[in-house]
C-alpha cells in the first residue's frame, strides 16, 4: 500500500504548494528536492545534480533552449522597434465601435500566432489604447487576447508550443527521432482532437458578437465601465511592460514574422528559421538606422532574459518528472485509472483529470510533462489512439492556460492590460467552465463512437 502512495506524495505536495502560495517555480524546486530525497536520502544532492545535468544536456531541452532564446531576442526587437504598434495601428481602421475594436483585437491574436508571450504582452499593450477609446473594460481586453492567443499557438505547428509538444512526442516514444520535419506532420493529425481550444475560440467569438451573454465578473466589469467610465476593476491598476510610446511601423513587425513563417514552411526547421529571422530583422534595423548595433545587442540579451523564467521552469519540471518515473509514478497512476476506465470512457475521464490538475498547478508545461507518460501507457494498454490521447492532454492543459490565476499566459495578459492576473482568471472562468462541459460531452461521444 505504501508503495502505491509514495510516488504520489511529491505530486500532491507540489499541487498543494502552488495552490497555497501561487508560486510555481518555488513549489517545483521544493518538490524536486523531495523526490530525490525519496529516491535516496544519502545521495540526494548527487542524484539531483546528475538529474539536472542529464536534462540540461538532453537533445530535447537543448533544442527548446536555443529556439526559445532566439524567439525571445527577436520578439524584443519587434517590440522595441515599434513593429507591434505599427501592426496595432493598421487594425485601427476597422475599429469604429466597441464590438469592432474587440474583434480587431481578436484578429490581432489570430495573426500573431507564433508565441503566446508575444500575444499576451504585445497585442494586449498595443490594443489597449484602441479599446479604451470605446470604453471597454481592461479585463475584457485581456480575456479577448488570451482567448485566441493560447489556442492559436496550440493549433499552429510552427509555434513554440508546437516545438514543446513535438519534443514531448519524441521523449515519450511517439516518434523515433527528434526531427521537426517528422514531428510537424504528426502534430497536424492531433489538431482535430484539440477540442477544448477549438470550442473556447468559438465560445469567445460568440461573446464578442453578442450571441453569448456576459457572466459573472465580466458582466460586473462592463456595468462598472458603462456607469462610471472606470475601465479598471475594483482591485485597481498595476504596473506593466509598456511599449505604447514606440513609433509604429508595420514593416518592423511583418518582415521578421513573415520571414520566420516562410523559412519554417520551407525547411521545417525552427532553429534555421529562428536564425534567419533574427538576421533579417537585425539587418533591417541597422540598414534603416532604427537601432545601433550596440542597442540591438542589448535588446537581444533582454529578450533572452524574458524567456529565462519559462526555460528554467521547464528544466526543473523535466527533471522532476524523470525522477517521478524512477519512483513508479506512471505505474501507480495507470493502475488507478485502469480500474474504472474503459477504452470508450478513457478520453473524457483523462480530460477532466488533466484539466483539474492543470488548473490547480497553474501550469500547462508541468501538467503536460506529468500526464503524457501516463496517457500513452493507458492508451497502449486499452488500445486507444495515442493521437487522440495527445489531443486530450492538450485540451486538458489548455483549461489552465485560460483560467488558472498563476498561469504564465494569464500573468502576461494581466500585465499587458495593467490589471491583476486574478481578475483575468476570474473573468475567464465561467466561459472556461462552459467550454469544459461542452468538451467533456464531445470527448464522451468520440470515445463511444470510436471504441
Amino acid at each position: 500500500m505504501f508503495e502505491m502512495i509514495l510516488p504520489l506524495i511529491p505530486v500532491v505536495i507540489v499541487i498543494t504548494l502552488i495552490v497555497i502560495t501561487k508560486r510555481i517555480m518555488e513549489s517545483f524546486v521544493l518538490a524536486l528536492f523531495l523526490v530525490f530525497f525519496i529516491i535516496s536520502p544519502a545521495d540526494m544532492l548527487t542524484n539531483l545534480t546528475d538529474g539536472i545535468y542529464v536534462t540540461l544536456t538532453g537533445e530535447v531541452f537543448s533544442f527548446l533552449l536555443v529556439v526559445t532564446a532566439l524567439l525571445g531576442g527577436n520578439l524584443r526587437l519587434i517590440t522595441e522597434s515599434g513593429g507591434a504598434n505599427g501592426f496595432a495601428k493598421l487594425l485601427e481602421k476597422m475599429a469604429t465601435s466597441r464590438p469592432r475594436a474587440l474583434l480587431a483585437t481578436y484578429l490581432a491574436g489570430i495573426i500573431v500566432f507564433i508565441d503566446e508571450y508575444l500575444n499576451a504582452l504585445v497585442v494586449t499593450a498595443s490594443m489597449r489604447t484602441l479599446t479604451d477609446k470605446f470604453n471597454t473594460p481592461r479585463v475584457m481586453l485581456a480575456c479577448t487576447v488570451n482567448s485566441v492567443g493560447v489556442p492559436l499557438c496550440m493549433f499552429t505547428p510552427i509555434s513554440i508550443w508546437a516545438a514543446f509538444y513535438i519534443s514531448l512526442m519524441y521523449d515519450n516514444g511517439l516518434i523515433e527521432e527528434f526531427d521537426m520535419a517528422i514531428g510537424i506532420p504528426l502534430y497536424l493529425k492531433v489538431i482535430p482532437f484539440m477540442i477544448f481550444p477549438i470550442v473556447y475560440c468559438l465560445v469567445f467569438l460568440l461573446l464578442l458578437l453578442g450571441k453569448l451573454p456576459l457572466f459573472g465578473p465580466m458582466k460586473t466589469a462592463f456595468k462598472r465601465a458603462d456607469e462610471t467610465g472606470d475601465l479598471f476593476p475594483a482591485s485597481g491598476r498595476i504596473s506593466e511592460y509598456d511599449t505604447s510610446d514606440r513609433e509604429g511601423n508595420i514593416l518592423f513587425f511583418a518582415t521578421p514574422i513573415v520571414t520566420m513563417i516562410v523559412v519554417i514552411l520551407i525547411t521545417m526547421d525552427f532553429f534555421i528559421a529562428g536564425i534567419i529571422s533574427v538576421a533579417v530583422n537585425i539587418a533591417m534595423l541597422l540598414a534603416t538606422k532604427k537601432m545601433t548595433i550596440r542597442y540591438v545587442g542589448d535588446q537581444m540579451i533582454e529578450g533572452v532574459k524574458d524567456m529565462a523564467f519559462v526555460l528554467t521552469l521547464i528544466l526543473i519540471i523535466f527533471t522532476f518528472v524523470d525522477a517521478l518515473k524512477d519512483i513508479g509514478m506512471v505505474e501507480v497512476a495507470v493502475t488507478a485509472v485502469s480500474k474504472f476506465a474503459t477504452p470508450a470512457t478513457l478520453p473524457v475521464i483523462m480530460f477532466l483529470i488533466i484539466a483539474i490538475i492543470s488548473w490547480l498547478l497553474g501550469s500547462f508545461w508541468g501538467t503536460a510533462v506529468l500526464s503524457l507518460p501516463i496517457l500513452f501507457e493507458l492508451a497502449g494498454q486499452m488500445d486507444v489512439s495515442p493521437i487522440l490521447m495527445f489531443g486530450v492532454m492538450i485540451s486538458g492543459t489548455c483549461f489552465s492556460a485560460v483560467a488558472a490565476f498563476s498561469c504564465e499566459s494569464i500573468l502576461l495578459c494581466g500585465q499587458g492590460a495593467q490589471i491583476s492576473p486574478a481578475e483575468v482568471g476570474l473573468a475567464n472562468l465561467p466561459y472556461a467552465i462552459l467550454t469544459l462541459i461542452i468538451t467533456a460531452v464531445i470527448f464522451t461521444v468520440i470515445g463511444f463512437v470510436l471504441y
